[in-house]
C-alpha cells in the first residue's frame, strides 16, 4: 500500500488529505469524511481496511477543524453552502495518482457530520453506495442531544477545536435543516449505528432510514452492540464487509 499526502484545494481554501493506493488494479474508490471537531485519523482504520482489500481510499480533514488542518472558515455560509463539494474536489485532486481501466465505482461515507456531508455529496458523484456511521435524524419538536447539560459541558472544550464560524450554535441547527432538505433519490445507503452510542440513538438512525426511504432510496440498517460515538474506528471491519458484499471489492 502506498499513501499519497497532499494539500488539496476546496471551494474556499485548502486542506490536508491522504490517498491510500493498494497494490494491483482497483475497481472502486472510497471517499470518507470525519465528524464534527474531529480529524481524518479518527477514521484511518476505514481507509486501511479497504485499501488492504484493494479499494483506493481518500481521507481529508474538514476545513476549520484544527485537529486536522490549521485553517479557518471565515464565514459559516461558505462551509454550509459548499463543504460537501470537497468529496468531488478530493477525488479530482488525486485523479492523476491512480489509473482505472474504466470509471471506478464510487463509495461515499462518513462519521456523524461527515455522514451528512456524504449524503449531500451523492448527487455530485453518483456513488454505488453511501455508508453513514453514527448519524441520525433529529425530528422537529424533539429534544436534541446538544440541548442536554452533558453535551453542552463537553462542547465548551470541543468548540475551541474548530473555527469560531463553526461554533455549535451555528452547526447543529444547520445539520437539522440539512437533514430535512436531503434530496437523494434511488440511492443505495447503509446506515450504521451503535446500541451504546449516547449521542445518536438507535431510534434516530431508524428515523433517518424512514426519512430516506420516502424517496425510493434503498436503505439498509446495521445496528451493532458496540460502536460508541467517539470510536468510529470500530466500524472499519463492518464497512469492509458491506463493501465486499456489495461487489465493490
Amino acid at each position: 500500500m502506498k499513501i499519497i499526502k497532499k494539500i488539496i484545494p476546496w471551494s474556499h481554501g485548502e486542506t490536508n488529505a491522504f490517498c491510500f493506493l493498494p497494490e494491483g488494479n482497483s475497481k472502486s474508490v472510497a471517499i470518507f469524511s470525519h465528524g464534527y471537531t474531529s480529524h481524518k485519523d479518527a477514521i484511518l482504520t476505514w481507509a486501511i481496511k479497504l485499501s488492504q482489500a484493494g479499494v483506493v481510499s481518500i481521507l481529508f480533514d474538514l476545513p476549520g477543524h484544527y485537529l486536522g488542518t490549521f485553517s479557518e472558515i471565515k464565514k459559516f455560509e461558505d462551509f454550509a453552502n459548499d463543504i460537501h463539494h470537497i468529496f468531488r474536489q478530493s477525488l479530482d485532486a488525486f485523479s492523476n495518482d491512480f489509473d482505472f481501466k474504466a470509471r471506478p465505482n464510487i463509495i461515499l461515507g462518513g462519521h456523524s457530520l461527515g455522514a451528512l456531508l456524504a449524503l449531500k455529496a451523492a448527487p455530485l458523484l453518483s456513488p454505488s453506495i453511501i455508508i453513514s456511521v453514527a448519524h441520525g435524524l433529529s425530528l422537529p419538536g424533539e429534544m436534541v442531544v446538544w440541548d442536554s447539560p452533558f453535551f453542552k459541558e463537553t462542547m465548551e472544550i470541543r468548540e475551541q477545536l474548530v473555527s469560531p464560524a463553526l461554533k455549535p450554535s451555528n452547526i447543529f441547527p444547520w445539520i437539522q435543516r440539512e437533514q430535512q432538505a436531503l434530496s437523494l433519490v434511488n440511492q443505495k445507503i447503509v446506515l450504521i449505528g451503535g446500541k451504546d452510542d449516547l449521542i445518536v440513538s438507535e431510534k434516530r438512525v431508524m428515523d433517518l432510514k424512514n426519512h430516506l426511504e420516502k424517496k425510493n432510496n434503498r436503505v439498509t440498517l446495521e445496528i451493532v452492540n458496540k460502536l460508541p460515538h467517539n470510536k468510529p474506528e470500530m466500524a472499519a471491519s463492518l464497512i469492509k464487509k458491506i463493501v465486499k458484499e456489495s461487489g465493490l471489492i
